[in-house]
């Protein structure tokens, strides 16, 4: 998707993409931050937080 974005003619503003807090594995703390530690605790996770990274990286 984020290449056919770089290549498309219309260019977007802005690209969102959902997490889960799931990528956090079973917190019993309450709150969460985007500092807090990734801990996927299941498959589901893995693949919202490789999502994220594979997002941060790519330099089209």
């Amino acid at each position: 998707m984020l290449r056919a974005l770089v290549d498309s003619d219309k260019k977007p503003n802005a690209v969102l993409r959902a997490s889960s807090a799931n990528v956090y594995g079973n917190n019993t703390l309450g709150k969460l931050s985007e500092i807090t530690p990734a801990n996927p605790a299941n498959y589901y996770a893995v693949s919202k937080l490789a999502d994220g990274v594979c997002g941060q990286t790519f330099s089209g």
